[in-house]
């Protein structure tokens, strides 16, 4: 498994094509399968407002210890094989800790050229995977993260009117500076081609003069 550097969220003047940039890292060798073989993985997270169901139709997997404290998130990315979504790996976010950031770790063979996460939902029932498709004038909103795109989906369920155009939600996956190369790929391309509107709702934070200098990037600047 990989740790994702700084390379993840700012611009690397080595890399200008290798958009995420990865260090050794053995993380208590964490798998794709050991995330998959997680016991009753959809949980709520009260602290962002998202319900068991939405975590579970977005595919967000949450692992807890033995005491039910949450010690991570795990948002799935996909790739098309035949037109159909299969699974490449997750995006690993540590919970914060008291006095601690979370980080993000890479599982599997996740980039850009994935699916934007929440293109693919997961049938609570069956567990079958399925595009997430336009229906009649909808419009998609992609956001600046998963929780972002999960509780935008929340909100949109609790506002939901009979008959009106379910907006579809998604999310960038690898950092505001790398939100055009996951946007303009050739699979998120085709995939947006379907809907009649297209909403950036990133956040409303702009960097410092310092940061844009390092090549940081922000919600505006994205």
């Amino acid at each position: 498994m990989s740790k994702l550097d700084s390379g993840y969220f700012k611009k690397d003047k080595q890399y200008k094509e290798k958009v995420m940039v990865a260090e050794s890292h053995n993380y208590n060798a964490e798998t794709v399968e050991d995330i998959l073989a997680l016991s009753n993985p959809f949980k709520a997270v009260p602290s962002r407002g998202i319900s068991a169901r939405v975590a579970a139709a977005l595919g967000i997997r949450t692992r807890v210890d033995e005491f039910g404290d949450t010690l991570a998130y795990y948002f799935p990315y996909y790739k098309l094989t035949d037109g159909a979504p299969v699974l490449v790996g997750f995006k690993r976010k540590s919970a914060e800790n008291v006095g601690a950031k979370s980080t993000y770790t890479s599982i599997g063979d996740i980039d850009v050229n994935c699916l934007m996460f929440g293109a693919v939902l997961r049938n609570s029932t069956t567990g079958k995977l399925q595009m997430a498709a336009a229906k009649g004038k909808a419009k998609v909103v992609i956001t600046e993260g998963e929780f972002d795109a999960a509780a935008c989906m929340e909100a949109l369920l609790e506002n939901y009117k009979k008959d009106m155009p379910f907006p579809v939600t998604v999310s960038i996956g690898f950092g505001t500076v790398n939100a055009v190369q996951h946007i303009s790929a050739r699979i998120n391309q085709e995939y947006l081609k379907q809907f009649e509107t297209t909403v950036i709702a990133f956040d409303n934070d702009s960097a410092t003069d310092a940061q844009r200098h390092k090549g940081v990037m922000k919600g505006q600047e994205a």
